[in-house]
């Protein structure tokens, strides 16, 4: 059986990617193509962290509570051994994987090595597929995820920031990934509407993955952006429930707060980056973006299009009053459970 992974990066539509395989999951077996289920559905998470070092530990495993590293062990054993018994059971040609994660959890090399060495010993052949984004644009992106997953931040980092440069550093990514599964088996596509087959995403993965003509069912955009006011309101409230308390346990009072906010403050005027963030990921990215354009898009003058200046903070000030509307809306989200 081939495999075609698909490893992300973060931002670039693959929640949408990732319904639109689960939802179409009975054409594409019925095309001999295996979507499995073990590792999670629609994101296959699990793979991410059966691959980690015992010692990691991020969200995922916060929310099932393994907290302990002999715990984490022995589950990263139980869905192992149940994606390979789904493998094995399976007589279809191709197997596709998702998960974004695998790109920005499995940092050390030895853990990439760790993954190939455990999906070559299941598949004949791999090949990674992978969407690259423009930096800034994908720094705004993780900002406004990262508040819905509980940062207080009130503004995005620069590209210094340990995890917002794991996703946008594509050269260091794309190096890291060639290095375990060879650069010939690494292909790599441009998130952008202009570059994207029939300007769609959707055409563009079916594609990359040389999917046949079928009725594809199509989702609608996932996790769309939180608008500026959102994202300043949002954060204050994160202040006051975390989504995880001491020890790292799950804070049950948070609920689905990010899906509150989601539903209210998807429209409205984004967050405008300031001219020192722009130029900062500019210079910070120039010979990773240079890296990336010499070896697989030669064609471009470069990787990625010139930010608009009208696309450019300032951002106008943010109500002052916005801490007690904070306070107001955590006193009734407590209250809704007693209602």
């Amino acid at each position: 059986m081939d495999l075609l992974l698909h490893i992300g990066t973060e931002k670039t539509g693959t929640t949408t990617i990732q319904k639109f395989l689960m939802e179409n999951q009975e054409i594409l077996e019925s095309a001999g193509i295996f979507l499995p289920s073990s590792l999670g559905h629609p994101l296959h998470r699990a793979l991410a962290a059966i691959a980690s070092n015992d010692e990691f530990i991020d969200e995922f495993f916060q929310r099932k509570g393994l907290l302990d590293i002999a715990e984490r062990r022995d589950a990263k054993s139980i869905w192992w051994e149940a994606f390979v018994a789904e493998v094995q059971d399976n007589n279809m040609a191709r197997a596709i994987i998702s998960s974004e994660h695998l790109q920005s959890r499995l940092q050390k090399s030895e853990e990439i090595f760790r993954l190939r060495s455990m999906l070559s010993s299941l598949f004949s052949s791999i090949k990674i597929l992978i969407y690259i984004r423009d930096p800034l644009e994908t720094a705004l992106s993780l900002y406004s995820t990262a508040v819905k997953n509980s940062s207080v931040a009130l503004a995005p980092p620069g590209p210094d920031d340990p995890y917002f440069n794991i996703i946008v550093n594509h050269a260091a990514t794309i190096q890291k990934w060639a290095a375990a599964f060879g650069i010939e088996n690494i292909k790599v596509r441009l998130f952008m509407k202009e570059c994207f087959v029939n300007g769609d995403l959707l055409d563009d993965f079916i594609s990359a993955c040389d999917l046949p003509a079928a009725e594809w069912k199509r989702p609608v955009p996932q996790n769309e952006r939180l608008s500026r006011l959102g994202l300043a309101l949002l954060a204050r409230l994160n202040r006051r429930l975390p989504e995880f308390g001491v020890g790292g346990v799950y804070n049950p009072e948070r609920g689905n707060l990010d899906g509150f906010f989601e539903k209210h403050f998807n429209a409205g005027p984004p967050y405008i980056p300031e001219m020192s963030l722009v130029e900062a990921y500019e210079q910070a990215m120039s010979d990773s973006n240079e890296w990336v354009r010499e070896r697989f898009f030669p064609e471009r003058a470069t990787l990625f299009p010139r930010r608009n200046p009208e696309n450019i903070g300032p951002n106008a000030p943010v109500d002052p009053e916005l801490d007690k509307v904070a306070d107001l809306i955590v006193d009734i989200w407590k209250l809704r459970k007693s209602v």
